[in-house]
């Protein structure tokens, strides 16, 4: 496989993890596949697998990110068999294990607040971590939690574009590169390109791959 800059990948991002430099994302942004996004879901260890498969991508994502970029993971926890599997601090251990710092955290929430709901979370936990970056603390960023309005496209909550830029802006700067590993339908890469970054992600599902990302600023056919 491998790696150009600009590119949106349809296929397995671990077939193309690898060949990416080290210390060379200024800005990894993603939210990785829920639990019952993904095969593990069916099988007896699915915890300990799905808990494998995260701690394979935050691996990759401290070794191409440089030390004054940053990983941005927002994870909805879940609740499974009576209990919740939280996610983002399974994030956290991870990243914290590879030697990152937790810089910043907010809450992310899915259109609104209060929904009653068991099984159901209406917010993400937004992890940020880096090396050694700096953040400067003013204006909107200074937002304990974000309520953001979401599409929804099967089974995906998709961020906002006005989301994806508050953060990859506040973060980044232009020509900086920004990935999303787990694209789906592209959020995050068609604000990034709007904000003249470097940008690239991958896809696997056929249901989310966005054929539309280079063509239009639309989210779907």
């Amino acid at each position: 496989m491998s790696f150009n800059l600009n590119e949106y990948i349809k296929g397995d991002v671990f077939d193309y993890l690898s060949d990416i430099p080290d210390d060379y994302v200024d800005l990894v942004f993603t939210s990785c596949p829920d639990l019952s996004q993904t095969d593990f879901d069916k099988s007896k260890d699915g915890i300990n697998s799905y808990q494998d498969f995260q701690k394979r991508a935050v691996e990759h994502f401290s070794r191409v990110i440089k030390p004054k970029g940053f990983v941005v993971i927002c994870q909805t926890d879940r609740r499974v068999n009576g209990s919740v599997s939280s996610n983002h601090m399974w994030y956290a251990k991870c990243l914290e294990e590879c030697g990152m710092v937790l810089k910043d955290y907010k809450i992310a929430v899915r259109n609104k607040v209060g929904k009653k709901d068991m099984y159901y979370f209406t917010f993400q936990h937004m992890l940020i971590y880096t090396y050694e970056g700096t953040i400067k603390r003013g204006g909107e960023w200074l937002r304990d939690i974000y309520v953001d309005k979401q599409e929804k496209i099967g089974n995906q909550s998709v961020w906002s574009q006005d989301f994806c830029k508050f953060v990859i802006g506040h973060l980044t700067k232009e020509n900086d590169v920004v990935i999303d590993p787990f694209a789906g339908v592209g959020a995050v890469l068609l604000a990034a390109r709007a904000l003249n970054r470097q940008w690239w992600g991958a896809e696997i599902s056929d249901e989310f791959f966005n054929k539309n990302l280079q063509l239009s600023e639309t989210f779907w056919p």
